[in-house]
């Protein structure tokens, strides 16, 4: 007879998606910065999935891509 109890294991949450505020915490940017770099990613076709825009007040933003915006973005300097 097995008696073990299984404990679930606590695990590391990223989230997807996030407003602009915690992409501001997140990378230690500026609100403004974040306004800037959103407006230039909805003008890059490979990037413009990036950001979604629910309604006028409402802007949420894919980690994942915006962090691969940033690094395209500065490997892109460098070459220059």
């Amino acid at each position: 007879m097995n008696n073990d109890i299984s404990i679930p294991r606590a695990g590391t949450f990223e989230p997807i998606m996030v407003q602009p505020k915690d992409i501001v915490s997140m990378f230690s940017i500026s609100r403004s910065t974040v306004t800037r770099l959103i407006s230039k990613i909805l003008l890059d076709d490979k990037y413009k999935s990036c950001i979604t825009r629910l309604n006028r007040n409402l802007v949420l933003i894919d980690v994942q891509m915006f962090t691969n915006y940033l690094k395209d973005q500065d490997l892109k300097g460098l070459k220059e």
